[in-house]
């Protein structure tokens, strides 16, 4: 298997357990404020981080490369940029959510980090781009068009915040591309991005916070649960791994398949139904991510097909 394919498996489970966390969160959201929830779920997946690490210093084993204590000021200065946008990403989308952007809304402006994403590369010349991949990107905002359904739009001054959240989402997906060139295991920056998500939100915490924790229903410290360990321990890790091969304009278009399974997740877990508009623009999204995936196959091909062609156009004439 090539190091491409395994970055992409990487990424599809990142969104499966991105998807279930949509689901985890309606449950925790019944119990938390969105500030309690982010704050607890990343620094839950700390601690778990960096039990991990510490007891593989002790066994004097390795994650993906040799990770030396002595290098912890090199991990939190490079896992602060990822960090502090991943955290600023969070926050906008709940205060654009608390002042009146509606969960619709809010889902369709967030994704629009995949048009953003080859404007900041771009801009930054970090990558060039094909006009397919601008066309998979187009087919990809039609689906999540379709699949969130909306009528009409009236923009409201709490929108802007949410469109703060994609141009960070955008952000975040061209910073880990950035910081994973400098040498660092993916597993230790994942610990080093949690940190700072959990040090960044204590300001806008209280001291009911424990209380609550301890009250959670079972339903709800499932959830909980599935996003400590899923959405952020694994899930970023797997960010971190497979933008070390991916492009991160291909990388966020892959991301809009989280959206797939959380619909599934949520027809299974939570009986909302779709219906056969959201089906398809659910259908464009895969075909819009595998036509990216295979891109570079497709245009060798088309290419030795008009070669063949036009060498047998060749052979034709007298």
């Amino acid at each position: 298997m090539t190091s491409k394919n395994k970055s992409i498996i990487e990424i599809l489970l990142a969104d499966i357990f991105w998807g279930f966390g949509f689901i985890g969160t309606v449950w925790v959201l019944k119990e938390l404020n969105p500030f309690e929830l982010i704050f607890t779920r990343f620094t839950g997946a700390f601690v778990i981080s960096i039990s991990w690490i510490y007891f593989s210093y002790l066994r004097k084993t390795k994650c993906e490369n040799t990770f030396n204590l002595n290098d912890l000021r090199k991990v939190l200065t490079h896992s602060l940029l990822p960090g502090l946008l991943l955290t600023l990403m969070l926050v906008l989308q709940s205060y654009g959510l608390s002042l009146g952007t509606t969960a619709t809304q809010s889902s369709f402006i967030t994704i629009l980090y995949v048009v953003m994403v080859p404007l900041i590369t771009h801009f930054l010349r970090v990558e060039k781009h094909s006009f397919l991949i601008l066309l998979w990107i187009t087919l990809a905002l039609i689906g999540m068009v379709l699949i969130t359904r909306i009528k009409s739009f009236d923009f409201h001054a709490s929108d802007l915040l949410t469109l703060g959240c994609a141009f960070f989402a955008a952000l975040h997906i061209v910073a880990v591309d950035y910081v994973n060139k400098k040498n660092i295991d993916s597993f230790v920056l994942n610990a080093g991005q949690a940190f700072w998500c959990s040090l960044l939100l204590i300001p806008f915490l209280d001291f009911t916070l424990p209380g609550k924790l301890l009250d959670l229903n079972s339903l709800s410290a499932l959830g909980l649960a599935s996003l400590i360990f899923g959405s952020s321990l694994l899930a970023f890790y797997f960010q971190f791994k497979a933008q070390k091969n991916i492009q991160p304009t291909l990388a966020g278009l892959l991301f809009l398949l989280e959206a797939i399974f959380s619909m599934i997740f949520a027809y299974v877990l939570l009986n909302e139904r779709l219906d056969s508009i959201q089906i398809l623009g659910g259908l464009l999204i895969i075909f819009a991510c595998v036509m990216s995936i295979l891109e570079k196959e497709i245009l060798t091909t088309l290419k030795n097909l008009i070669n063949k062609k036009l060498n047998n156009s060749d052979e034709a004439k007298p």
